[in-house]
């Protein structure tokens, strides 16, 4: 029997009782307080939560970390990805469903609580009238439904949509290209976390839970474009933190691009790129041949070389042992790699033992070396 604190969602006596635990109270009361007021993203995340009472079997937002377990045992744990929330969900011996834990960000759910303007989710961006720039709100959460449409997953440390917007398009050239910069049109996605996520500290996107209340957003406007073709999804510094776990989520629902010639492009991410070429590929997305480069962050630095290696080594990735030779031969690869091998090295982060042996390189003529010597062994292997 639930808990007399347990808070139920579902209408009685219709379907599977799907409940808040009380553990997770103020979280859950501002969630339906922002329902209530008619909140886009949280009407959308009650309408995903309330639809367990039909039961979790034959939902792709249902993921099951153990299946052997959820088969043999009353007592039940899944992963429900909704949009903005990621929820942990038990089934219990009653037969009654429980929300345990809801992995989100509290400065957007205060935020939307309070009705704040600034709201997460997906803006249009054009250039307007005497150098401004004109953002306007997608209330459905979708992009524009053109084909080989431009959308920057933002830095999450702007302080509105209308200042992310200005910073992406000031970077629309290195972004993507001249064209696009000249033409000032693409959607944004617009993470209000308040700070930057990501960094040395946090190199793993995975475990950065203020992400999770965004990526969930990000991951169903994604989803919502998979019919269109020539997509370009491309971060801005943290936003590969909400781009990767968008891209994870995606995965995980076996979530198909093929042949639709989507492409993920991060620039200077604040995160690993590996986990989002891991899941770029399982959806058979594109990726960009520049995605690990990084931005300096000695992390990112020293995995250039494993995590182009291996994408070399993919048949089905348009990144090529020769472009892997030619990033070497000019310096670029090579350069990072040993840079950020050698503060590794002295850090002790890691002890990979291509890395050590780079710590003991100096100078490019050094690094150079080393990336060759690497190169070639990796691509007897491959």
């Amino acid at each position: 029997m639930p808990l007399n604190k347990d808070i139920l969602i579902t209408p009685p006596n219709r379907g599977i009782p799907v409940y808040f635990t009380d553990n997770i109270r103020d979280k859950a009361l501002t969630l339906l307080q922002a329902e209530k007021e008619r909140y886009y993203y949280a009407v959308m995340a009650m309408k995903h939560l309330r639809a367990l009472s039909s039961g979790l079997m034959g939902k792709d937002n249902v993921f099951i970390p153990n299946i052997k377990d959820f088969k043999t045992n009353s007592f039940q744990n899944v992963v429900v990805y909704v949009p903005g929330i990621k929820a942990n969900v038990e089934r219990r011996a009653d037969g009654g469903l429980r929300v345990t834990d809801l992995v989100l960000d509290d400065h957007y759910y205060k935020s939307i609580a309070h009705k704040s303007k600034n709201k997460p989710g997906v803006y249009r961006v054009s250039k307007g009238g005497a150098n401004s720039i004109v953002a306007s709100y997608k209330a459905n959460g979708r992009i524009t439904t053109d084909n080989a449409r431009r959308v920057v997953v933002s830095d999450t440390n702007y302080a509105s949509p209308e200042k992310a917007a200005e910073e992406a398009m000031a970077k629309l050239g290195d972004i993507f290209n001249s064209e696009v910069a000249s033409q000032g049109k693409f959607d944004l996605f617009y993470s209000p976390v308040g700070s930057k996520l990501g960094g040395m500290r946090n190199y793993t996107p995975e475990p950065i839970v203020e992400g999770y209340a965004f990526s969930g957003i990000l991951a169903d406007a994604i989803e919502r474009s998979k019919n269109q073709e020539l997509i370009v999804w491309a971060s801005e510094l943290s936003g590969s933190v909400v781009l990767t776990q968008a891209l994870q989520i995606l995965a995980t629902k076996k979530v198909s691009f093929k042949d639709k010639d989507h492409l993920v492009k991060m620039h200077l991410p604040t995160t690993d790129p590996k986990p989002a070429l891991s899941a770029a590929n399982e959806m058979g997305m594109l990726v960009d041949k520049k995605l690990a480069r990084g931005n300096g962050n000695v992390r990112a630095s020293a995995s250039l070389l494993i995590t182009n290696a291996s994408r070399a080594r993919n048949p089905n990735d348009h990144y090529t042992w020769a472009d892997y030779r030619n990033d070497i031969s000019n310096g670029t690869m090579a350069a990072l790699s040993a840079a950020g091998a050698i503060s590794f090295a002295a850090s002790a982060v890691i002890s990979s033992p291509f890395l050590v042996y780079a710590g003991a390189v100096s100078g490019g003529a050094g690094a150079a070396q080393l990336a060759y010597k690497t190169y070639s062994n990796l691509r007897k292997r491959g």
